[in-house]
């Protein structure tokens, strides 16, 4: 069964077998894909266009004909403050010292 939300640096493909680049980034329900070298070319998509990782690409649930019907200009508000309300619920599943080890620091006991 394939995976429902890929991750950063899978290659994605449309439907009919067009490349779309690689997955840059994941914000909230939303991933920016680069089609090449330069982030100046790179699409947003709504993560629920991407059908998930089935071996080696990702695919979209349309066309590429229809591409444009899918691309979002650029991730909305609501989609940062998704990916840090994630964050903070998972931050808060964390202990005090994974918090910490997260941040590259360490917990000192007191004494």
């Amino acid at each position: 069964m394939p995976e429902r939300t890929p991750s950063v640096g899978t290659p994605v493909e449309t439907r009919d077998g067009e490349r779309l680049g690689v997955i840059a980034e994941v914000i909230g329900d939303y991933v920016r894909i680069n089609p090449g070298e330069s982030d100046d070319d790179a699409i947003w998509l709504n993560v629920d266009s991407i059908d998930g990782s089935d071996g080696d690409a990702a695919r979209s649930d349309f066309d590429h004909a229809d591409l444009e019907h899918h691309v979002v200009p650029v991730p909305p508000p609501e989609a940062k403050q998704q990916a840090e309300e994630r964050q903070d619920l998972e931050q808060n599943s964390l202990s005090v010292d994974e918090q910490l080890d997260r941040l590259g620091r360490h917990h000192v006991p007191d004494s």
